[in-house]
């Protein structure tokens, strides 16, 4: 046997543009208002009047802790996201491709794939040793 067809890590970048900052700032602050909102409902129900009483006091005040604390974390995210400069590269995930391996192949050319995105599109598809990847 001179080949087998093999699964390979493909790691998924993405090149930071004032588009892409502007984005992930979007998606923070929309999670920051839900989070408010859920906030707020829980703040009704703990308070005086509080309406009806099904769950206990520390399960709720243990909710609110939860929520105060993701959203400290997204204001933390959005922080870091202010700071990221146009053309950092930044991991965004990991994927499998397909490839034929063949004996004699360079194993870390191989299994060393990056795609590289910008603003949605693919702007480079590069192996380990630096060059672009055919297949």
């Amino acid at each position: 046997m001179d080949s087998i067809i093999i699964t390979r890590p493909v790691v998924v970048k993405v090149r930071v543009t004032e588009k892409y900052k502007a984005a992930l700032l979007q998606q923070l602050e929309y999670s920051m208002r839900r989070l408010d909102l859920e906030l707020a409902r829980l703040e009704r129900r703990t308070g005086p009047g509080g309406g009806e009483r099904t769950e206990s006091e520390p399960q709720l005040e243990g909710e609110r802790r939860k929520q105060s604390e993701a959203r400290r974390k997204l204001l933390e995210q959005a922080r870091d996201v202010q700071l990221l400069q146009p053309g950092n590269e930044l991991v965004h995930g990991r994927l499998e491709s397909v490839a034929r391996l063949h004996v004699g192949d360079d194993w870390q050319k191989l299994m060393g794939v990056e795609v590289l995105v910008e603003d949605g599109r693919v702007v480079e598809i590069r192996s380990r040793s630096g060059g672009m990847h055919d297949d």
